[in-house]
């Protein structure tokens, strides 16, 4: 009803899709006026995108991908599987399909975006002859992703962000059937009636409570949903098995598969040799997913294993040492830079030191994976409640260890899929041995952990860095977390990751190839 703060919204992102474009022209080096350059945009929720999408290349003829065909594409053609594989898209819900796949001013005027809404929320392809086809039926009704969504609400916590912290409280609590039931309504009934009805219920009961009952109910709430997922997913994609397979690979895309503890499941109940989870499993993934079927129908691309998700925000050696040389001004002489020397890295994680790594080009998808990263030792358990502290930060998920491929099976039960633990998606169960020695990154409500596989090929920095460490301590394992403090996205450039090193977040800072402290000379005062 407000249509100046409609306009006023529709030009800030009309500025963040051109500042969007502009840093990957400057990238990439290409320009978009090209005619060669070709565009592919994925259907998303909310029509709003694509109208700014529109006025910002003008002319350009922009090609729609299907919202789950995007997803899909992602997720098979950067695995590097066969044909024998079936692929699972299953989210919040998308756009329907229509009778034209180009967008442009034209066509966007006609086109009625709130009709072709509906409520599918999984769609299933098999492969032939390298090409996807849809299968099965589609998964419609309330959405487990968008049941997600609304327990974080009810949490009181941030949908789309914190997901996860539900995930973590879930091994704490346990089966009961009345929760149990409610979340079923939801599963299986219309999604708008069962959300108000469940929304009311849970939020009166929580309000009502004690904290320590609240607490509790949370718990149990938790636990329900994570039952529910699970065995929800794992029957319906038995099913597609039984009913089209068998198939030696699966790949999985969409929001719901960034639950690591579902995906843990599925690797190892299921008949799968192999399951590859798209690292950008969410909607960030369309981009890259859209391009990839654009490029598949032109002849242009071809399934492929990843071998890394650094596909993001590029900093220029002149950027870099600039935003060091204003660094170096300001604190003159308290800054000290030293040569990358690894053993001095292990030697500082030895002694406790916090570092941060800001290296190359950012990751592309929910993980950080070692360009955006901090680095700690695992082997204290108080260092979980520490590092919270220092990034002032409330994680109930035990931080992520990164492990060295050599050893990832001595430390976890490891059965399959090594390639996608490359990403940080998906659990692994810890073995007893190893519990104790680092449990800094354990969830001790299960003994699983989430990790990072680090294949000294796909990720030399981290594999020296941790090679080093394992010399001096016999552990091949260190905690990592995002680089970035509570309520901030993750850092993108020079001068945010030196901001930290001056605020404290971080002791030691390693930029390209030199590692960066503040060293502050104390006065001592002898008093008579």
């Amino acid at each position: 009803n407000n249509m100046s703060h409609y306009k006023a919204f529709e030009h800030q992102h009309l500025g963040e899709i051109h500042r969007s474009l502009s840093a990957i022209q400057k990238d990439f080096d290409f320009d978009i006026k090209d005619p060669n350059v070709k565009f592919a945009v994925a259907k998303p929720f909310i029509h709003h995108k694509h109208h700014e999408i529109v006025n910002v290349l003008k002319n350009k003829s922009i090609k729609l991908i299907g919202h789950h065909y995007a997803h899909a594409c992602g997720a098979y053609y950067t695995s590097g599987f066969n044909d024998n594989t079936l692929v699972v898209s299953y989210d919040g819900g998308d756009i329907g399909d229509d009778n034209w796949t180009e967008l442009n001013i034209s066509n966007y005027q006609k086109y009625n975006w709130f009709n072709n809404l509906n409520d599918n929320q999984s769609v299933t392809y098999i492969v032939k002859n390298g090409k996807l086809i849809e299968v099965g039926e589609r998964l419609k009704h309330g959405s487990i992703a968008n049941m997600w969504y609304l327990m974080c609400y009810i949490f009181g916590l941030t949908p789309l962000k914190d997901e996860g912290k539900i995930m973590g409280l879930a091994a704490q609590g346990k089966f009961d059937h009345k929760i149990h039931s409610i979340l079923n309504f939801f599963v299986k009934n219309d999604m708008i009636k069962a959300t108000c009805t469940i929304e009311n219920k849970f939020k009166q009961l929580l309000h009502d409570l004690n904290p320590n009952d609240a607490l509790d109910l949370k718990r149990n709430l938790a636990y329900n949903l994570q039952y529910i997922t699970e065995n929800t997913l794992l029957k319906h994609i038995k099913s597609l098995y039984d009913q089209y397979g068998p198939f030696d690979n699966i790949c999985l895309a969409g929001g719901v598969f960034a639950n690591v503890k579902l995906n843990q499941k599925i690797n190892e109940y299921l008949s799968f040799k192999n399951i590859w989870v798209y690292p950008a499993m969410g909607d960030e993934g369309l981009s890259l997913g859209s391009a990839i079927a654009y490029g598949i129908e032109l002849g242009e691309f071809t399934n492929r294993r990843i071998k890394n998700v650094f596909f993001g925000k590029r900093n220029s050696d002149d950027d870099i040492q600039k935003d060091i040389n204003n660094f170096s001004s300001k604190f003159g002489k308290n800054i000290v830079e030293e040569k990358l020397d690894f053993d001095n890295v292990a030697n500082y994680l030895v002694d406790g030191k916090v570092i941060g790594i800001f290296d190359g080009a950012a990751e592309y998808g929910p993980r950080a994976l070692g360009s955006r990263s901090i680095v700690v030792e695992p082997t204290r358990l108080e260092t979980h409640a520490y590092i919270n502290k220092r990034l002032k930060r409330d994680e109930i998920m035990p931080f992520a260890p990164i492990i060295m491929e050599e050893h990832i099976e001595d430390i976890c039960h490891v059965y399959k899929s090594k390639n996608t633990a490359e990403f940080m998606t998906l659990c692994y169960t810890v073995r007893e041995e190893w519990v104790n020695k680092i449990p800094a990154v354990i969830n001790f409500h299960d003994n699983t952990a989430r990790p990072q596989v680090v294949n000294k090929d796909h990720h030399s920095l981290f594999h020296k860095i941790l090679s080093k460490f394992n010399e001096k301590t016999n552990i091949p394992v260190l905690m990592n977390t995002s680089f970035n403090g509570h309520g901030e996205p993750i850092i993108n450039s020079p001068n945010e990751a030196l901001s930290h090193l001056s605020e404290g977040t971080v002791d030691l800072l390693i930029i390209n190839n030199k590692i960066y402290k503040l060293v502050w000379k104390q006065k001592i005062i002898f008093l008579a």
